[in-house]
């Protein structure tokens, strides 16, 4: 009687420990997956908040860059012109790495290095603005500086006409760890 009654208990408590244990389990299980939702959906709004950030700050660049490319200083084309009042908006604003005008034909002059003796017709942030449009470029490694570098470059136009072809380009320059 005595071991009977020994084994009735031990299946109790070993019946009682079995539920208890699956039912902490599942209960873990659902909190867990209720806590890693939690986490995805703020690491999701998380970017999403930086993402808006980062898209208004580029905004704001290329209104910058537009304004500036509109300046009869840009527009002459004259670096020795252009140079000590682009380097003045660098301090400025100082946002940018450096701004940079380019001919048509691809060469150009930047507050970096002044006049470079490379060229810059094969980028496609340079062939999309003087085809007329104003872009902001896939990060790209600099000619001239050899830093990282993403591109937000506008036409120039010879009046405030564009009905022909831009007279060149005029870009502003951010490096990609600044964003």
């Amino acid at each position: 009687m005595y071991s009977s009654r020994n084994l009735l208990i031990r299946f109790i408590l070993g019946s009682t420990t079995l539920i208890v244990s699956i039912s902490a389990f599942f209960s873990y299980e659902a909190a867990r997956k209720i806590m890693l939702e939690e986490l995805r959906g703020r690491a999701f709004l998380e970017v999403q908040r930086g993402v808006d950030e980062i898209e208004e700050w580029l905004h704001v660049r290329k209104v910058e860059v537009q304004t500036l490319a509109q300046t009869s200083t840009v527009r002459s084309l004259d670096w020795s012109v252009a140079e000590p009042y682009l380097k003045s908006e660098i301090d400025r604003i100082n946002e940018f790495f450096f701004f940079q005008i380019a001919a048509p034909d691809g060469s150009y002059s930047n507050t970096m290095v002044g006049r470079s003796n490379k060229n810059i017709k094969d980028r496609d942030f340079f062939q999309k603005a003087l085809a007329g449009k104003t872009n902001i470029s896939d990060p790209f490694i600099s000619r001239s500086t050899g830093i990282p570098l993403i591109a937000i470059a506008t036409p120039m136009w010879s009046n405030y006409s564009q009905s022909r072809s831009p007279i060149g380009v005029f870009l502003g320059t951010v490096k990609v760890d600044h964003i």
